[in-house]
């Protein structure tokens, strides 16, 4: 299978976080194959595939992620996992691209509250607007997308709004307008807060992610023991 990681800048510890994602997923898939858009991590060989791609715009996330993505459609035809770098892969994984709620029920609020909730706003406004459904898609967990499908999508929306205004949400925007629907998936997924930790809790899921705070010195020495061996990307 391809993995796509977008990577930024403000890496924690020289990109240890993609080091561990990259182990987790070469573990479960020896034969992959990784394209790192954005930064290049000091570490990488040539094993690890990277186009530069810098950051368009500070306050929109969605958007300079996208346009990486974007970037990768252009070199990968077909089907691949798009990554992050702090996901890491548990079990024997399932790319569906899971959904969990409506956007139009989170939707609650002042949508010029927090650029979180402006994009759900826009989001879900957008999609119903145009007679797609809303399903909450963004659990931040790998998922397998098309490039074709991918580009045909984004170029249906205005390009201003997508990369430099409040934007949409990278995964709900898509795989609504593409019409996928396959049920509630968040029991698959993890989102860890700190005190969650627990080697026996998280190894139950089959995708971790965590916030930057979550990775503690004791989820960092976990996790590097469980994923030991430097992958083939490393030098």
């Amino acid at each position: 299978m391809n993995y796509v990681y977008p990577l930024g800048t403000g890496t924690v510890d020289n990109n240890i976080e993609l080091k561990i994602s990259l182990r987790s997923v070469e573990k479960f898939d020896p034969d992959c194959n990784v394209v790192v858009v954005g930064e290049r991590p000091s570490w990488a060989n040539d094993n690890l595939v990277h186009i530069p791609c810098p950051d368009i715009n500070k306050h929109n996330n969605d958007g300079n992620m996208i346009n990486k993505v974007l970037r990768v459609c252009d070199f990968w035809e077909g089907d691949f996992v798009r990554m992050s770098d702090d996901q890491v892969v548990m079990n024997t994984p399932n790319f569906t691209p899971y959904w969990d709620g409506r956007l139009s029920d989170m939707a609650h609020g002042n949508p010029d509250d927090a650029t979180w909730f402006k994009r759900i706003h826009a989001t879900s406004r957008f999609l119903l607007k145009n007679n797609f459904t809303d399903h909450f898609f963004d659990l931040h967990c790998p998922v397998r997308i098309n490039a074709t499908s991918y580009k045909d999508t984004m170029n249906m929306l205005d390009k201003y709004y997508l990369f430099y205004d409040r934007g949409y949400l990278i995964n709900s925007i898509y795989f609504n307008m593409i019409g996928l629907s396959q049920g509630v998936g968040a029991k698959h997924v993890v989102r860890l807060k700190i005190e969650q930790f627990d080697p026996e809790y998280v190894e139950r899921f089959t995708f971790l992610n965590y916030k930057n705070r979550s990775f503690t010195k004791q989820l960092r020495k976990y996790l590097l023991s469980k994923f030991d061996k430097p992958s083939k990307f490393e030098n």
